[in-house]
């Protein structure tokens, strides 16, 4: 892994990232819950902060992947591909920002959207392989099939809410869908690695908590945009994708090889 000196900011990027997170949903609840005057639109600043906090993240992600030596090691790799994961949000959402501000009509941005999961599971099965869980996970497919029965359940429950015809809906196997399965199957491999994990001396379990945390609430997320009739920045779906995005980005920060020495 590289040994690299960050500049002083990396020791205070905790305190900074916390307090940022925290001043900005707090402003963001305030704003859902209405407590400021109807006439101070700040929906369009919302959605920026949904692309600029994620890319800071994104950024001591990629310094991560590079201490573990990006593709000369597994998890060096693995944090890679979740980094490209994030790289994805901040692409798919400067362009869905973009399309709300009518600035950019197109809806391209679904591509990097859907682009998310499978990324963070090519990530996740080579920090198995890291973790030497790779052989568990194997045995226990099984564990597979929760993902996919979950997945029926809740399009046909979000279906059935909407009013529309349940078995119409399903056969249309729409972007919602896979936004729905990819988390489902994201947090469940998250899971099983976390309950199969001893090598590094489990170390690392925390930092897999925080992105299964993330993954669930951009679960949450999904289905609040899919049942949200009115699609606009600011509102409650993007509030819980920027907490998704905290989790997730800083639990990608928390895979610190310097964990290692400690241990």
């Amino acid at each position: 892994m590289k040994n690299i000196t960050l500049p002083k900011f990396e020791k205070n990027f905790d305190v900074f990232y916390y307090v940022t997170f925290f001043s900005i949903l707090l402003f963001w609840i305030g704003y859902i819950l209405s407590f400021f005057p109807e006439t101070l639109s700040i929906g369009d600043f919302f959605g920026a902060a949904l692309i600029f906090f994620p890319l800071l993240g994104n950024i001591f992600s990629y310094i991560r992947s590079y201490e573990w030596g990006f593709i000369k090691s597994r998890i060096g790799t693995s944090i890679l591909f979740f980094s490209l994961s994030v790289t994805m949000w901040v692409i798919g959402q400067s362009l869905y920002f973009l399309n709300s501000i009518s600035i950019f009509n197109n809806q391209l941005y679904d591509f990097f959207f859907i682009s998310m999961d499978p990324l963070n599971l090519v990530a996740l099965l080579l920090l198995g392989q890291s973790l030497n869980t790779f052989k568990e996970v194997k045995n226990n497919l099984s564990i597979m099939l929760f993902p996919i029965l979950l997945t029926i359940l809740n399009y046909l429950a979000v279906s059935t809410i909407q009013g529309k015809d349940v078995f119409t809906s399903f056969l249309s196997f729409d972007k919602d869908f896979l936004y729905i399965f990819g988390s489902l199957v994201t947090a469940t491999l998250i899971v099983t690695l976390i309950l199969f994990s001893r090598k590094l001396g489990g170390i690392y379990k925390n930092a897999l908590k925080l992105i299964l945390i993330g993954i669930i609430f951009q679960f949450i997320g999904d289905n609040i945009y899919e049942l949200t009739e009115i699609h606009e920045n600011g509102s409650l779906y993007d509030m819980f994708f920027f907490v998704s995005l905290f989790f997730i980005t800083y639990g990608i920060y928390s895979l610190n090889p310097r964990k290692l020495n400690e241990k």
